[in-house]
């Protein structure tokens, strides 16, 4: 069995580094006309878009070329081009619009958005009927679907997006392995939909699908940390106060589940959990919230391979790092303890706090001195602000 595959089992990235390390001492030592490479090339960049999914570690443009290599290394008529289109070619095509969607939410990029969509499709359009895989191919066109609706506006998408996503659910077998992330990917659509709309019924149906979700997600898989956050979120959104306490132990669960393997989870769960504890004036579960983040963001930067991929996140930990400073004062204040003094004898206020959590951020993401960051390629990209979901993976 794969070590990537091990993954899946066990959720440790440990098994994706490895995973990686092999795959590129084999690309190393193949022949650059050889059969394997395009197999080769598009394995590879599949376990560099689950290392992005699941641990922030960015090498997407490297997975998205790779994919693109794949394809190239393949010419039409060859028999490694009728394999590429075959069942094991939609896997490929699959996860290449993966990678390409998780590069869109990253840069803000429409047009990357829409590349994904195309890319499903055809991975749909190569699956047959009755495949135990063509429901998750569905709810991942679904996926690019609803996010070309966020970063262009598109209405019809979304509308598109909600009624593939009921395709996938209604052609879901028991023999799928994959009825979990068809929920959840379904529950996110109807989630957009009564956000755009204001209707409430959709929202009942996310959580009651997301609920469901997680009864058939085993207690130690690596997505229920994401699946729980999502949960968190739809019962948050819908502003009843039943649904308060189960959206806070969603979260919190959440949380713990993501620490210490899956910080982009645990980032998105942070800053959705504390900016809802917010305007709650919640304060202290706020900076619980926050800490979280923090952490996440943190170990985020470090963890980057480029200059370009660690200013991305560094210019997210700065932003962490002063809301969690406004949420620690308020927690304060609101539990009668004294807000911290500066040398004056005076409150900060919250610019002060702001400029110092900056400052001490940047500090501590500087490169060290002896190991430069390489040189900058380009401008980095700017962060999507605010605060999402990661994608569920199967």
């Amino acid at each position: 069995m794969a070590l990537s595959d091990f993954f899946g089992r066990t959720g440790s990235v440990r098994d994706l580094g490895r995973a990686e390390e092999c795959l590129r001492e084999s690309l190393a030592g193949t022949d650059a006309r050889s059969p394997e490479r395009p197999a080769q090339f598009a394995h590879l960049a599949s376990v560099l878009t689950d290392r992005y999914g699941h641990e922030g570690r960015d090498a997407l443009e490297e997975a998205v070329a790779l994919y693109t290599e794949a394809e190239h290394a393949a010419p039409p008529g060859s028999p490694e081009h009728a394999a590429h289109n075959s069942g094991l070619g939609t896997v490929y095509l699959d996860q290449w619009g993966t990678s390409l969607r998780l590069s869109a939410r990253r840069l803000d990029d429409a047009a990357e958005a829409l590349r994904a969509v195309g890319l499903h499709e055809r991975a749909v359009a190569l699956t047959r009927d009755g495949s135990p895989d063509l429901p998750l191919r569905r709810g991942n066109l679904a996926a690019a679907l609803r996010l070309h609706t966020d970063l262009a506006g598109d209405r019809a998408s979304l509308e598109r997006s909600v009624e593939v996503h009921e395709q996938a659910r209604r052609t879901v077998g028991e023999e799928s392995p994959y009825p979990a992330a068809v929920l959840t990917n379904h529950a996110a659509a109807l989630r957009a939909s009564a956000q755009r709309t204001g209707q409430r019924a959709p929202l009942d149906e996310a959580i009651g699908m997301l609920r469901l979700a997680l009864r058939v997600t085993a207690p130690d898989a690596p997505e229920r940390a994401g699946r729980l956050v999502e949960l968190g979120q739809a019962l948050a959104d819908s502003g009843q106060s039943g649904d308060a306490a189960e959206a806070v132990r969603a979260y919190r669960e959440g949380c713990r589940l993501a620490d210490p393997d899956n910080a982009p989870v645990r980032l998105v769960a942070g800053r959705a959990w504390s900016a809802w504890a917010t305007r709650r004036e919640a304060h202290e579960e706020a900076a619980e919230a926050f800490d979280h983040a923090v952490d996440a963001v943190d170990l985020l930067v470090r963890t980057q391979l480029t200059r370009p991929a660690a200013e991305i996140w560094l210019a997210r930990a700065t932003e962490v790092a002063a809301e969690a400073a406004h949420a620690h004062a308020a927690s304060g204040a609101s539990a009668g303890r004294p807000a911290p003094r500066t040398r004056q004898g005076s409150p900060p206020d919250h610019r002060t706090a702001h400029r110092r959590h900056r400052s001490a951020a940047a500090a501590r993401h500087r490169p060290r001195p002896g190991r430069p960051l390489p040189a900058r390629s380009g401008p980095a990209a700017r962060p999507r602000p605010g605060h999402g979901s990661s994608p569920p993976t199967p």
